[in-house]
């Protein structure tokens, strides 16, 4: 992986480098702190033999795995899912009938298993999808229904862990000291990663490789430290929006789950940036024109990985009127990356390039680590709470006078 901080548009004072380090001594004090969402980070070896066991259980009479979760129970297995899949993971998010009878036409529930995940068991988007698919199981599988469905919840009385206790449903915990946001490497993340036959022990080691960097205290070396100084540098630049522009599949899904990461745990008090994620060469179709020509208010992250697979050939090289130096097709996506990315340098856009190399389980794990970390010390340098969302409360509460 290779961090690119050097860029002449960003230049962060030593006030400012101080205080993300005086953040990251505070923090290392709190690895041991079992009610901290850092000691909990790494899974242990049991969690990771628990995790697998029931994947490969799972595994053994189904070829598909419906995940039924919104934001934080969803986005980190989209990222772990677009590294490399044996098996296949359908999510269901929103409420959305087109797209609820869409999937649901193209799964033979019997070949399915129902892994619902709710950290307090009263999701709305969840329970009601999961209402729908409960009754696809009962109806399709029939007695054995319950063998295919887990749960995955913090202990609670809320409504999915009622009911799971009632109807005998396994339950896969999520530590109480974990938000949803912050819960890739617990069962959240991780069921979904093994039933697809990823190595979820790589993932925990590179989670492991990304504490080890993120408590580093040379900060030149230390990338959850550049990261949380460019997010600084933008916000005491007065700039509103921070861009993240991913180039390829598992960079775009990265920039989705960091969006929520960041607002969510960041938007606080008066504080936070407008996190927007762009996707590919598409944006600079649709995006570019603005960033260029309208107000210059942001800054911007790139995403790129070397995932080379199809060459292009002699015959495809003449049809399309490029030189020899462009051996695959994703040489040209990083062509179009680079063309956007110096228009904006010459623009003095204030730019950050991470360049995931070829994103494997440790890899992505360490990167998403590192992010995780830069928000606990944006947070620590501005004193503000990053766990709990108490802005998404009111709507909440209207929605639940508006439905029952």
């Amino acid at each position: 992986m290779n961090l690119d901080f050097s860029l002449k548009n960003v230049k962060c004072d030593e006030n400012l480098k101080n205080k993300v380090l005086l953040a990251i001594n505070k923090l290392s004090k709190k690895r041991d702190d079992k009610s901290h969402l850092l000691y909990h980070l790494n899974p242990s070896s049991n969690c990771l033999k628990e995790i697998k066991n029931e994947a490969d259980r799972l595994a053994s009479f189904s070829d598909t795995l419906i995940v039924v979760g919104i934001g934080g129970s969803s986005l980190s297995s989209k990222i772990f899912e677009s590294i490399k899949k044996k098996r296949r993971v359908i999510f269901f998010e929103g409420i959305d009938e087109r797209q609820i009878i869409e999937k649901l036409s193209s799964l033979k529930i019997e070949n399915c298993s129902l892994n619902i995940i709710s950290k307090s068991g009263n999701t709305l988007e969840t329970i009601t999808n999961s209402a729908i698919l409960i009754e696809k199981f009962k109806k399709n599988v029939g007695k054995n229904w319950k063998e295919r469905a887990i749960l995955t919840a913090s202990e609670g009385s809320g409504k999915l862990q009622t009911w799971a206790k009632k109807e005998k449903i396994k339950m896969l915990e999520i530590p109480t000291a974990v938000g949803g946001r912050f819960s890739s490497f617990t069962p959240v993340g991780l069921l979904p990663s093994s039933f697809l036959a990823l190595e979820i022990e790589k993932i925990a080691s590179g989670v492991e490789k990304g504490l080890e960097n993120g408590f580093n205290k040379q900060l030149k070396e230390n990338y959850s430290a550049l990261l949380s100084l460019f997010y600084l540098y933008t916000n005491f630049k007065g700039f509103s929006n921070i861009y993240l522009w991913g180039f390829g599949k598992v960079s775009q899904s990265l920039s989705l789950w960091i969006q929520q990461l960041w607002d969510e745990s960041l938007g606080k008090g008066g504080f936070g940036l407008s996190v927007i994620p762009l996707k590919g060469s598409e944006d600079e179709h649709s995006v570019l024109q603005l960033l260029v020509e309208g107000p210059q208010n942001f800054s911007t992250v790139f995403f790129t990985d070397n995932y080379k697979k199809i060459k292009i050939n002699n015959n495809q090289r003449r049809f399309i009127g490029i030189g020899k130096q462009i051996k695959f097709f994703n040489d040209l996506n990083l062509s179009l990356k680079e063309g956007a990315k110096n228009h904006l340098v010459k623009n003095k856009v204030p730019l950050l390039e991470f360049s995931l190399g070829k994103p494997d389980e440790e890899e992505i794990s360490k990167v998403m680590t590192q992010f995780i970390i830069s928000t606990l010390i944006i947070a620590e340098v501005f004193n503000i709470n990053p766990f709990g969302q108490s802005g998404v409360e009111e709507s909440k509460k209207i929605t639940t006078s508006l439905i029952f």
